[in-house]
């Protein structure tokens, strides 16, 4: 490893373990209880029509949580273009006044297949039945190096539907502009509290597509992706939950054009009430 490269990661691991340890500080000062909520695993299945090995994925999850703060620390693990990866997250959750709250999040990972680094943050302000939201994250790529990602979304509760449609906006460091955006809708049909289906339809940017493809392809074009993803999570029963997706994703790049098959389960165990 360079030096600037274990000078980078070192920062990073830095940051991370600060996302996940600093709230549990702050909350000790407060004398707050933070309990856990779940713990959660998983396993996703890629394939794809191209001559491309399949993918394989591992996640784990743990959620600790109270009336204002929520801590979400992950791992993951996949084997991907015949070589196996992890990736560690932490994101944290912060209510603040009149219902408002936030998210800070980091990430990092010592494989190409995933992306190295990612910090990042958004606000959320709710309005009856609507939410706003807008923040920005920070990545870095084997790939194309530095990217900046901008986001906004708009969401709408109505009756047992939830709707949301957000923009991204990406700024390249390595082209010095933007030349990337999304749009993704998404709606949410609850079938009780914690049940429901859901629908996700994107169109533009991806920053998958910089794992996805050749670096050569990136420097001299805008890949695209169409993508749809249907979710289904079941209700609680005896603290025990499901939840499964399919997705299909259409990679546009200059020179070829990549399909992929996407499935995935996960488990998930709540704590005992009461």
């Amino acid at each position: 490893m360079n030096p600037y490269r274990k000078e980078v990661t070192v920062y990073f691991l830095t940051v991370l373990i600060g996302y996940i340890f600093i709230p549990f500080s702050l909350l000790c000062q407060s004398n707050e209880v933070l309990s856990i909520e779940y713990g959660k695993v998983g396993y996703t299945y890629d394939f794809f029509k191209e001559p491309l090995s399949d993918w394989h994925g591992l996640q784990g999850e743990l959620k600790w949580s109270n009336n204002k703060w929520s801590l979400l620390p992950s791992i993951n693990i996949a084997q991907r273009f015949d070589q196996w990866g992890l990736s560690i997250e932490g994101n944290t959750y912060r209510n603040v006044s009149n219902g408002d709250y936030f998210n800070l999040s980091a990430s990092y990972s010592p494989s190409s297949i995933f992306v190295r680094h990612t910090v990042g943050g958004e606000y959320f302000k709710p309005m009856k039945k609507w939410e706003i939201s807008g923040g920005a994250r920070w990545m870095n790529f084997d790939q194309i190096g530095n990217l900046a990602v901008f986001t906004t979304s708009v969401s709408k509760y109505y009756g047992k539907f939830l709707s949301s449609l957000r923009f991204n906006a990406a700024y390249s460091f390595l082209e010095d502009g933007f030349n990337d955006y999304a749009a993704i809708f998404s709606t949410r049909y609850y079938t009780s509290d914690k049940a429901f289906w859901s629908l996700v339809a994107s169109y533009g940017f991806s920053p998958a597509l910089f794992i996805l493809g050749d670096e050569e392809q990136f420097l001299s074009g805008q890949p695209t992706q169409y993508g749809l993803r249907l979710i289904y999570q079941t209700d609680i029963k005896k603290r025990n939950q499901w939840s499964f997706f399919y997705a299909w994703s259409k990679f546009d790049f200059n020179a070829f054009e990549r399909l992929q098959h996407s499935i995935g389960i996960s488990f998930i165990r709540h704590r005992k009430q009461g």
